[in-house]
């Protein structure tokens, strides 16, 4: 009987994670002793080693109460419930939850006994439960149902409380900062992929001369690395590093580089991820001739323009346009880790290159002796005041070598002045960080964690935080203590170049690639162009708006000057201008023809509303369907195909509100898709075909 009940509930957990199902059903020995008994309500419990695992008194309106106390019960959440006992949680938010639901049974006995003697087959077949037994399933069932605007609630059983509080506090910490990282990662995707994946595309024609840098791979086991970042620290022990220069190789990030070169030390490698032209400013010196560039293939296409002695391309995982890049170039994204900051992709670069000690210095990660940064970088003279504002000493200054505003120097420094907390410092006491950097702070401790025992990472910073997981010794002591002899890069650099042939084979796949590109576009406009036509440009009357812009779309192309405008690399010329805004008074005059229009046939013609929300919904998952598989075009509008499907997603059609939003979005989604061009990458393919 037991076992046809295991059946039945590991039936549903192998729909989504085989391995679990197959760890639970080869269970044959267990540890602990288990009995069951009942509750004073009469309701059965199961006990472990005389602990029970649910309330003892009703387990039944315990439950009940734990779901009345959820702070977040909309759909658009999760619930992470840490412990199963008898499953009397799970049914409880099975029968009356809209969200996503994650059991969370650490114990793998646990897990086994009660799917063997409790039936909940009814609730574990429903699509927004799931069940785990390790925090590493927990993080990945949780990547895939977490949305940008989903909210965390986490309850735990009495049982983890009472007599294991350690592990479910620790659970607890990580969840909520896994579910800040997830938020900080979808923020950057949102705001920053119509960027991101411009550039990857500008960059192509460089991207393919160059080398990629795993073909260094594992060429400098044994060997010890030291990674430069541009916190306020640096000043103090930069001039440690000179005697030991040619017994470590040198990562630098860009912003550090002016200092660096300032003590006479020329680093080996020299890194750059943004798409700022700041960045070109940072790594556009004299020096830069003697210096080995890794650069994500997302950056700022003037960096791939610099006289470098040789560049590396770095194909981040965490750009999607980046990743379609990697993967068509048949590269490994599993060597090419990112986490949001260069600090860490310098890292990633000397684990894929096989280093086995790494040293960090100016990995500060918060404002040391009420500075921001190393006072020769670029932004040196940002600093805390005693009210805690940060701003620049010399704004005029900081503008003119940038090249912006007086007010993005200002608003640089309401940036770094967000959300300030206090955090472990590297020696004693608290240090001043913000929100952005403390997740930076979890990226090191959770690599730390996870670290090769053979691998050693040592924080020789001298200031800053305490990174947990590091061994923080000065950095004399370091280099002392972790470097020897002499490393010798030049031959194995040299042995890295890049040949014709390889060139030439890897431009033949690229044009392929957009060229498919290019014919899945139309393909998708086949789709897009009628239901404009016949539906939404008549049912809302916006034939005059379109006309009107159709003039203009022949002549340019709005993803271009949209880059044009967010690079500030030259400015628009008068028509540009015209244009730009133009498109930005069209695109906000439709649509609010179409909200005007929805609301007025929701209340007034109801069936014309279903009519057009059913077609527009039916020929947007058509034209989502092909456009998928678009890296381009699917990347441009990342922001809007992922709110799109997420609404498909969770709507609720009893909810008037839910319907005109969905309606709103998906018409006005559809108008923008109508008005795009292809033609930066037909630019692309038509220069790398002359």
């Amino acid at each position: 009987m037991t076992e046809n009940i295991l059946q039945k509930n590991l039936q549903y957990i192998a729909g989504y994670n085989k391995d679990l199902e197959r760890k639970i059903s080869g269970l044959t020995e267990l540890e602990g002793n288990f009995e069951i008994k009942h509750s004073r309500s009469g309701d059965p419990i199961l006990y472990k080693d005389n602990t029970p695992t649910d309330d003892t008194v009703d387990p039944v309106w315990s439950s009940l109460e734990e779901y009345k106390k959820l702070k977040f019960k909309i759909k658009r959440s999760i619930t992470v419930v840490i412990g199963l006992g008898l499953g009397y949680k799970l049914k409880e938010l099975a029968n009356r939850y809209a969200g996503k639901i994650i059991i969370y049974e650490p114990d793998i006995n646990l897990l086994r006994i009660a799917l063997e003697v409790a039936d909940l087959s009814e609730f574990l077949q429903k699509d927004n439960v799931k069940i785990v037994s390790s925090y590493s399933e927990l993080e990945s069932v949780y990547s895939k149902v977490f949305f940008i605007h989903y909210k965390l609630n986490i309850c735990c059983s009495d049982y983890y409380l009472m007599n294991h509080s350690g592990l479910s506090a620790d659970i607890k910490k990580k969840l909520e900062d896994l579910h800040s990282i997830y938020q900080s990662n979808y923020r950057n995707l949102l705001h920053k992929n119509y960027v991101w994946t411009n550039m990857t595309f500008k960059n192509i024609p460089q991207i393919i001369k160059n080398p990629d840098l795993d073909v260094l791979k594992d060429k400098f086991k044994g060997k010890t690395a030291v990674i430069i970042s541009a916190g306020p620290s640096l000043d103090k022990n930069i001039r440690d590093l000179k005697p030991y220069r040619d017994k470590a190789v040198v990562f630098c990030v860009g912003t550090a580089l002016k200092t660096v070169i300032k003590h006479g030390i020329i680093p080996d490698f020299a890194l750059a991820v943004e798409i700022f032209k700041s960045t070109l400013i940072h790594l556009d010196v004299p020096e830069i001739s003697d210096i080995n560039l890794i650069l994500s293939t997302r950056v700022y296409p003037g960096v791939y323009k610099l006289n470098a002695l040789r560049i590396y391309n770095y194909h981040g995982e965490n750009a999607p346009a980046s990743k379609w890049l990697g993967q068509t170039l048949e590269k490994s994204l599993d060597l090419y880790k990112e986490a949001g900051t260069v600090s860490l992709t310098a890292f990633y670069s000397a684990r894929m290159l096989g280093f086995d000690r790494i040293i960090l210095i100016g990995q500060d990660l918060a404002y040391t002796d009420n500075r921001c940064y190393s006072k020769d970088t670029v932004f040196g003279n940002f600093k805390v005041d005693d009210s805690k504002i940060i701003k620049s000493d010399n704004t005029e200054h900081a503008a003119k070598t940038l090249g912006v505003t007086e007010e993005k120097i200002h608003m640089h420094g309401r940036f770094l002045g967000n959300d300030l907390l206090y955090v472990k410092g590297y020696r004693e006491g608290k240090v001043l960080t913000n929100a952005s950097l403390f997740l930076f702070i979890k990226y090191f401790e959770e690599i730390a964690e996870k670290l090769d025992p053979g691998v050693k990472l040592v924080n020789a910073t001298e200031g800053g935080v305490y990174l947990k997981g590091l061994e923080h010794i000065p950095l004399k002591e370091a280099l002392q203590k972790y470097t020897d002899q002499e490393v010798f890069t030049k031959e194995v650099l040299e042995s890295s170049n890049i040949r014709a042939k390889q060139v030439l084979k890897r431009r033949k796949i690229v044009v392929d690639s957009l060229r498919e590109i290019i014919k899945n576009y139309y393909k998708a406009r086949e789709i897009i162009t009628p239901i404009f036509e016949k539906e939404i440009k008549e049912r809302f009357r916006l034939k005059d708006d379109a006309e009107e812009f159709e003039k203009y779309k022949k002549k340019y192309d709005i993803n271009s000057l949209n880059l044009k405008e967010t690079e500030k690399a030259e400015s628009l010329t008068t028509d540009e201008n015209h244009f730009l805004l133009l498109y930005i008074n069209n695109i906000k005059k439709m649509d609010k023809k179409i909200k005007d229009g929805a609301d007025y046939f929701f209340d007034n013609d109801f069936e014309s509303f279903s009519q057009n929300l059913r077609l527009v919904k039916e020929n947007y998952l058509k034209a989502e369907k092909i456009l998928s598989k678009n890296p381009y075009i699917h990347n441009i509008f990342f922001q809007q195909f992922l709110i799109s499907n997420f609404l498909l997603k969770d709507f609720d059609p009893a909810t008037k509100g839910c319907l005109k939003c969905i309606s709103n979005y998906l018409n006005t989604f559809l108008l923008c898709l109508y008005f795009s061009k292809i033609e930066t990458v037909k630019e692309i393919v038509k220069e790398l075909e002359s």
